[in-house]
């Protein structure tokens, strides 16, 4: 079969990044716990604290509350009361919204890049785990913010509003923006990209 011309490459990366994405966004079974678990083994080793004054700890929600399956709580132990009440902020979160969709995004603008499979391979390793990190770092940042209520943290108006600010920013753009970021840095070698010849696409032998 004769080649693609240049002009249809950019159509090509297209469709193949749209059916990647389908694919893994697609609610497979079990798909969807097997994700939540391994957010919970991940979020224990990295942001739970269970000693000291600041207490964070996960849990998966069953069943979600309000589209919220994963939840972070923390607390400031010099707050509480000996019953174990006390103030307590909670951080929400809906896996495949923050997890799972951003990973698949990034995997579907890899799987689409022009580029040899080992690379492709290799970049989607270090792209995951890139992306992971600053995922976990948001989730860092905004239980920072939350522990400003609970006197964790400098509270004055100016701190909360820019930090609410910035929250909010990173909750509605970072899953789309963070895997765009990471695609052009890592497959910037390759960006002629879109009018790479196939033949580049094929493993050496």
């Amino acid at each position: 079969m004769p080649e693609a011309p240049p002009s249809r490459l950019p159509l090509r990366f297209a469709l193949r990044f749209v059916l990647a994405f389908a694919l893994l966004a697609l609610p497979w079974p079990h798909w969807h716990a097997l994700w939540q678990s391994a957010l919970l083994k991940v979020a224990s080793i990295t942001l739970v604290r269970t000693s000291g004054q600041r207490e964070v700890t996960a849990e998966i929600l069953q069943p979600p509350v309000h589209a919220a399956d994963f939840r972070f709580t923390l607390m400031n132990r010099d707050l509480m009361n000996r019953d174990g009440s006390g103030p307590v902020r909670t951080l929400d979160l809906n896996v495949a919204q923050t997890e799972l969709r951003p990973m698949a995004f990034l995997l579907a603008l890899i799987f689409a890049t022009p580029l040899p499979w080992k690379m492709r391979l290799g970049v989607f390793a270090i792209g995951a785990l890139v992306l992971q990190a600053a995922i976990l770092g948001i989730f860092s940042f905004c239980l920072w913010r939350e522990s400003m209520e609970l006197l964790l943290a400098p509270d004055s108006a100016s701190v909360k509003a820019t930090t609410t600010a910035v929250r909010d920013g990173l909750v509605l753009y970072a899953g789309f923006v963070l895997p765009v970021i990471i695609w052009l840095v890592l497959c910037v070698r390759g960006w002629p990209s879109l009018a790479t010849p196939p033949e580049l696409e094929k493993s050496p032998a």
